[in-house]
């Protein structure tokens, strides 16, 4: 999950019934678990409590005993571990050679974003990308690395739905220690002839001016 996405932080207030409060949170900066992870001085798990409602909740609301108070500390306690283990993951490297999963709502979000910004086009049928390819270009975003994807690697949303294999191998993880993991081999391009190449499978010309 991405700690900077905003989508999914304001899902997880949905789910605690603390959206109410999301407005309060934003007036504060506070739009995302990597926000406000950073909300408070407290340590969950090794500092004083008290200092959560000192920072946190009577800046929002004026009253140290609020009755959302303990759905705010978890909502706090949650964004602080996920940064945690996003900081660890940056540093250790990842655990598999797979990108990262991209969060439904964060996905959604951007299919919306991408749409409004192609004006003339239907990210539909043909020109829907599989989930895989989606997860591997926000990797190549989040981690701002530059790397080859191969053509065989763009595949369809379609095809991807006509199911994944899932494989077992052995491999070491980031520690060296070799585990038997289960992996997904993703649906690759169908490549077998120029046409499936092409780069207008369908009508996507732009309206003229």
């Amino acid at each position: 999950m991405s700690v900077d996405s905003i989508p999914c932080f304001e899902l997880r207030a949905r789910e605690l019934n603390v959206d109410q409060h999301l407005p309060l949170l934003r007036a504060k900066g506070w739009t995302s678990f990597g926000t406000f992870a950073f909300a408070s001085e407290y340590i969950p798990g090794v500092g004083d409590p008290a200092i959560f409602t000192t920072d946190v909740i009577i800046p929002l609301f004026g009253d140290g005993d609020h009755v959302d108070k303990v759905s705010l500390r978890r909502l706090y306690f949650e964004s602080f571990s996920l940064v945690a283990r996003d900081m660890q993951r940056r540093v250790e490297g990842m655990d598999s050679d797979k990108p990262r999963a991209v969060p439904n709502p964060e996905r959604n979000s951007r299919r919306e974003r991408a749409q409004a910004r192609l004006k003339g086009l239907k990210l539909e049928g043909e020109l829907e990308p599989s989930h895989f390819l989606q997860d591997l270009c926000f990797e190549l975003w989040d981690t701002n690395t530059v790397r080859y994807v191969p053509w065989e690697s763009c595949s369809k949303r379609d095809a991807e739905m006509d199911g994944i294999k899932t494989l077992r191998a052995w491999k070491p993880d980031v520690n060296g220690i070799v585990r038997e993991t289960e992996t997904k081999e993703p649906h690759q391009a169908d490549l077998k002839s120029d046409l499936l190449l092409s780069d207008d499978p369908v009508d996507v010309r732009l309206p003229g001016p």
